[in-house]
């Protein structure tokens, strides 16, 4: 899959989050699938994890194999829409989704093209990278303004912040030349407590640095 390929499924993943007003991480993705116009249901005789068919104009149906994890579960939904937008042009090309006959099924199998494709479209939808980094990912003196609105006594300062984060103490993403920490991740670090410092667990840690 080229670059600009794989930015256009990006964009369109994305485009459809904000159409739908859908709030990332996904929890419920069979509440999505509804919201799109579709269906989810259960085929226990399928010999695959997961198939798309249409049923009429207006709507689809997904089928998975019960026999997954709920996380394989909903990333096979992710990239059987991936496969309806992409492929059989939903929404997005409606001369693609016509010549479409009602029951016509998108079977996932093989490592064709379309495969990756519909692969890239699941992960941009369950983890779209602008959402994921807007909700989720802080800079350090964010992670501290959010944490003295938990605690406005906390004794925690923006160079202990910063020195969990060099550290590598709690996973680090850079855009650019900063550096970004998913805040829950701080506070988990922060409850649990770090052996080497001999800090008490179950809390936020009020130190001075």
């Amino acid at each position: 899959m080229d670059m600009l390929t794989r930015e256009y499924i990006n964009e369109l993943a994305e485009l459809i989050i904000e159409i739908y007003d859908i709030r990332v991480p996904i929890k419920n993705i069979d509440e999505i699938v509804e919201k799109l116009g579709g269906c989810v249901d259960n085929e226990k005789e399928s010999l695959y994890d997961g198939t798309i068919e249409k049923v009429d104009q207006d709507s689809f149906c997904i089928k998975v194999s019960p026999y997954q994890s709920e996380r394989r579960k909903n990333f096979t939904v992710a990239h059987e829409l991936g496969h309806l937008f992409l492929h059989m042009g939903y929404k997005t090309n409606p001369q693609i989704w016509e010549s479409h006959e009602s029951g016509k099924k998108y079977q996932r199998s093989g490592t064709t093209e379309q495969e990756y494709q519909a692969n890239e479209f699941a992960a941009s939808l369950l983890m779209p990278k602008k959402k994921f980094i807007a909700e989720l990912m802080r800079i350090a003196a964010d992670v501290l303004a959010e944490i003295k609105a938990l605690d406005p006594d906390t004794r925690i300062t923006l160079h202990y912040i910063r020195s969990i984060i060099n550290q590598g103490k709690v996973p680090v993403r850079k855009a650019g030349t900063k550096k970004l920490v998913d805040l829950d991740k701080v506070l988990e670090y922060l409850a649990r407590g770090d052996e080497d410092e001999k800090t008490p667990t179950g809390e936020i840690r009020r130190v001075e640095l």
